[in-house]
C-alpha cells in the first residue's frame, strides 16, 4: 500500500485548489512516512484531498542564537508554578514537569517544530482549508499490546490496525468537512481548528454548536486544520525577519499564549503583545469538544502492557525530544465513550477478522470490544440511520449471538453467520442466575426465604377477600392457577406459538442500560423495536449479561393475534383509569403489556408510576420476584436515589442496578428485608401501589401485565 505514495512530492507554495492534507515528516524517519502512508493517506486519497509531505526541519542543524534565554531560574519556576495553578486550577502541573520545559534552553527539536510548521503554513496558502498532521499521529485513543502468539497473528493484527485507522480517518475527514461548513454557515471567521490537544484553559461554547468550542489555552499541534486566512496570519505572527528583537519561542507556548491572551510565564506574558502586533490581531481558534486524534507518544497499550515493536519504534522522536506536554494521565479507550463508539464503528467496517485479531493483542481490548460495547454501537447506528423522532428504531436483522456482526450488517448490509442457538440450559451456568435458582428451589420446598408473601388459590379467592385483605391493605399476593380466569387457551401465550402468530410484527424491546427505563422515564436509546421472530432468534442465541426484554403494548389487534379469548380476571375488572376522561400525561398501556424474555431478563428495581397498582400473569416459564415495602426514606439495597430539579419542583429519580445483582444479596442481612416470590406458569402476582419490585426470569418466560387504579383507599 505504501508504494502508492512513494512518489508524493513536496507541496507547492500557494497550491490553491481544494482542501489539502500535509504530513510533516523528517527525511531520516522513513518508518514514520510508511506509517502515515498505510494508516491514513488511503482515506484522504479516496476523499479527493490533495496530499503532500512537508519535509521537517532538523532543528539540531540550525545555527540560531538566543536559545539560552528560555531557561528559568528556580525562583522563576516557583513563580510560574503559582501562576499556572491560578490560571489552570483544574489542570495543575508539578514543578518537576515545568522544569522539564522551562528549566533548559530552547531545544533543537523545538526549533525544528517551529520552522516545520511554518513550512506547512506556507504550503497551505490558497487552499480553502488544510489538514496538517505530524507523522506520529493516530486517530484512536489506544494501541494494541504485545500479547500476540505468533508472527502471523501479529502481522494480521497490524494490518487490522491500518484498516481501522484508515476507516477512522475517513470518518474524521467527513467530520472536518462538516465542521468547516458549519463554521462558514455561522459566519465564524476561524483560523485554526484543533482535532486533538492537551487542554489546560477553559473553552468557550459556540451558540448552537454541540461538537465545537472556542479553544482555551491548549498545547500540542499534532493534528489541526488551518484556513487560508489562518495560514497567512500564522506566517505573519511567527516571522522572525522584520524584527530581530523577539526571540524564538516554542510553538506550543507561543500560539496558545497569543490566542488565549495569557501565559503562566511572566516573561512570555510581557512578550506576547510584541508577537500579536505582527498579525494585527489574535487568531480565532476552534477545537472539537472531544479529541479525535492523539500523538503516539501520549498513548500506551490498551491494557498498560508492552507495546508491539512497530509502535515502540515509531514513538522514538527525532524532531521534538523534550517538547511535547505530557498528558495528565493515561489515555484510556474506556474514558472516551464517544470516541470508543467511533473506533468500534471503524473496527466493524474493517470486518470480523480485524476485530478478532485486535482482541487477541490485549486483554483490555477484549473488554472494550465486548458484547455490551457492540450493542451500544448497534443502537447508535440505528438511531443515526433511521433518524428516529416519533418511532423507536427498528432492528430488522439480528445476527445470532453476535452484536459485532449485527453492526457489520448495519454498516454494510452483508449477512454473516452468527453463533447460532445455545444448547438448552446453558444460561443456568451463569453463576448469579444459578444462585437465584437456588432461592427458587428453596421456595418450592416451602422454606422461608426473607419475609413472606401471602399465597392463595384462584378458585378459592373471593373478590371480597381480595379487596378487603390485599387491595385495601396494600399487601402483595401470589395467586396460584390463575391462567384459566383470564384465558381459555393459555398455551397460545407460549413463545413457540407466539412466534407463529406474530412473525414479523415489530415489538418494543427495552434496554436497561439506564436506570428504570421501563417505568421512570426513557433515555434516547432505552427502547428499540424488533420483529417478533427476530427477537426469538435473539433470545435463543444472545450473550448479553442483561438481555433485551420485550415489553409490547397489548392493543386490540395484538390481542386478536395472540389470544382472542383473553379477558381481565374478575379481581381486576374495576379499574378507574378505564373510566377516566384524561389519563396522566405520558401514561400508556391502558390495555396492558405483553412481556417476553429469555433467562436472566427482567425488570430492575422500580415501583409503578402515578400511584398505580399492577398485576402480572405468567403463562410460560419461571420468574423470581423480590419486593421491598413503600418508604419515603429508604430504597431497596443498591438502589441510589437522586433529587432532580429545583427546590420547588424537585423529583426523585432512582438508579437501579442490573437484575442479576439480586444474587449478591443472598446470604446477607439485606436479603432478609425483602419478600421473595417464585412465580410459575399460570401464577398471578399482585403488586400494590408504591411497592418496590424486581424480577428475574429463571427460564424463558411469557406473561401479561397491567397497571391500573386501585379502589379508593387501596
Amino acid at each position: 500500500m505504501s508504494g502508492e505514495y512513494a512518489n508524493l512530492g513536496r507541496p507547492r507554495d500557494g497550491g490553491g485548489g481544494g482542501p489539502r492534507v500535509l504530513v510533516i515528516n523528517l527525511e531520516k524517519r522513513p518508518d514514520r512516512r510508511r506509517w502515515m502512508c498505510r494508516s491514513c493517506l488511503p482515506a484522504f486519497q479516496e476523499a479527493g484531498a490533495q496530499i503532500s509531505f512537508v519535509p521537517a526541519v532538523n532543528g539540531e542543524e540550525l545555527d540560531l542564537d538566543g536559545a539560552a534565554w528560555w531557561s528559568l531560574s528556580e525562583e522563576q519556576l516557583e513563580e510560574t508554578e503559582r501562576r499556572w495553578t491560578k490560571m489552570f486550577p483544574e489542570e495543575p502541573l508539578p514543578r518537576e514537569e515545568l522544569r522539564r520545559f522551562y528549566g533548559r534552553p530552547v531545544s533543537g527539536g523545538e526549533k525544528g517544530v517551529f520552522f516545520s510548521h511554518r513550512a506547512a503554513w506556507t504550503a497551505a496558502k490558497g487552499a480553502p482549508f488544510t489538514l496538517i498532521l505530524e507523522d506520529d499521529v493516530v486517530p484512536m485513543s489506544f494501541l494494541p499490546g504485545h500479547h500476540v502468539p505468533g508472527r502471523d497473528l501479529e502481522d494480521q493484527a497490524m494490518e487490522s490496525i491500518f484498516q481501522v485507522c484508515c476507516l477512522r480517518w475517513a470518518s474524521l475527514w467527513s467530520a472536518l468537512v462538516e465542521a468547516t461548513n458549519a463554521l462558514e454557515a455561522r459566519a465564524i471567521d476561524w483560523h485554526l481548528l484543533l482535532l486533538g490537544r492537551h487542554k489546560f484553559g477553559a473553552d468557550t461554547p459556540i451558540d448552537g454548536e454541540h461538537d465545537l468550542v472556542m479553544a482555551g489555552f491548549s498545547t500540542c499541534l499534532h493534528a489541526y486544520c488551518v484556513s487560508a486566512r489562518g495560514a497567512e496570519l500564522l506566517l505573519q505572527l511567527t516571522d522572525l525577519k522584520p524584527d530581530p528583537g523577539p526571540q524564538l519561542i516554542p510553538i506550543d507556548d507561543l500560539l496558545p499564549g497569543i490566542w488565549s491572551g495569557q501565559h503562566p510565564r511572566r516573561d512570555l506574558d510581557e512578550l506576547l503583545p510584541t508577537w500579536s502586533d505582527r498579525g494585527r490581531g489574535r487568531p480565532s481558534v476552534v477545537a472539537f469538544r472531544e479529541d479525535l486524534a492523539w500523538q503516539l507518544e501520549s498513548l500506551s497499550a490498551a491494557d498498560g502492557e508492552v507495546l508491539g515493536q512497530l509502535f515502540r519504534s515509531l514513538m522514538r522522536s527525532d524532531i521534538d525530544v523534550g517538547s511535547g506536554w505530557r498528558a495528565a494521565g493515561d489515555t484510556s479507550l474506556m474514558e472516551h465513550p464517544l470516541t470508543r463508539l467511533e473506533c468500534l464503528r471503524a473496527v466493524a467496517m474493517a470486518g470480523a477478522e480485524a476485530s478478532e485479531a485486535l482482541k487477541r493483542t490485549s486483554r483490555s481490548l477484549q473488554s472494550a470490544l465486548d458484547e455490551i460495547s457492540w450493542r451500544q454501537l448497534a443502537l447508535a447506528l440505528l438511531q443515526e440511520q433511521q433518524n428516529c423522532k416519533e418511532e423507536d428504531p427498528l432492528l430488522e436483522h439480528y445476527v445470532p449471538g453476535c452484536w459485532m456482526l449485527t453492526c457489520i450488517y448495519l454498516l454494510s448490509g452483508r449477512h454473516l453467520g452468527g453463533a447460532g442457538p445455545r444448547p438448552d440450559g446453558v444460561s443456568r451456568t451463569c453463576p448469579a442466575l444459578a444462585r437465584l435458582g437456588g432461592v427458587a428451589d428453596a421456595l418450592q420446598r416451602g422454606e422461608q426465604v426473607g419475609m413472606c408473601v401471602d399465597e392463595r388459590q384462584m378458585e378459592s379467592l373471593s373478590l371480597g377477600e381480595f379487596r378487603r385483605s390485599f387491595e385495601s391493605e396494600g399487601r402483595p399476593l401470589l395467586v396460584k392457577a390463575a391462567a384459566p380466569a383470564a384465558s381459555q387457551q393459555p398455551e397460545r401465550w407460549h413463545v413457540q406459538t407466539l412466534q407463529r402468530s406474530l412473525q414479523r410484527r415489530p415489538c418494543r424491546c427495552h434496554i436497561q442500560d439506564d436506570a428504570l427505563a421501563l417505568t421512570s422515564g426513557r433515555t434516547k436509546l432505552s427502547v428499540i423495536r424488533m420483529p417478533f421472530e427476530e427477537y426469538v432468534r435473539y433470545m435463543d442465541s444472545h450473550q448479553d449479561s442483561e438481555p433485551l426484554y420485550l415489553f409490547q403494548e397489548f392493543e386490540e389487534d395484538l390481542r386478536e393475534a395472540v389470544d382472542s379469548s383473553f379477558h381481565v380476571p374478575e379481581l381486576f375488572c374495576e379499574d378507574f383509569f378505564l373510566d377516566a376522561q384524561e389519563t396522566p400525561e405520558g401514561f400508556t398501556g391502558l390495555a396492558g403489556w405483553l412481556l417476553v424474555g429469555p433467562a436472566s431478563s427482567g425488570s430492575r428495581w422500580h415501583f409503578d408510576p402515578w400511584g398505580t397498582a399492577a398485576w402480572n400473569l405468567l403463562f410460560e416459564g419461571q420468574k423470581l420476584w423480590a419486593f421491598f415495602p413503600p418508604s419515603e426514606h429508604q430504597a431497596p439495597p443498591y438502589v441510589e436515589a437522586q433529587l432532580l430539579g429545583g427546590l420547588s419542583e424537585a423529583s426523585h429519580f432512582y438508579a437501579a442496578p442490573p437484575v442479576l445483582t439480586l444474587a449478591d444479596l443472598i446470604g446477607t442481612p439485606a436479603a432478609a428485608t425483602l419478600r421473595w416470590v417464585l412465580q410459575e406458569s399460570g401464577d398471578l402476582v399482585f403488586i400494590p401501589s408504591g411497592w418496590w419490585h424486581c424480577t428475574v426470569s429463571l427460564t424463558q418466560t411469557s406473561a401479561y401485565t397491567r397497571t391500573g387504579s386501585q379502589l379508593p383507599g387501596g
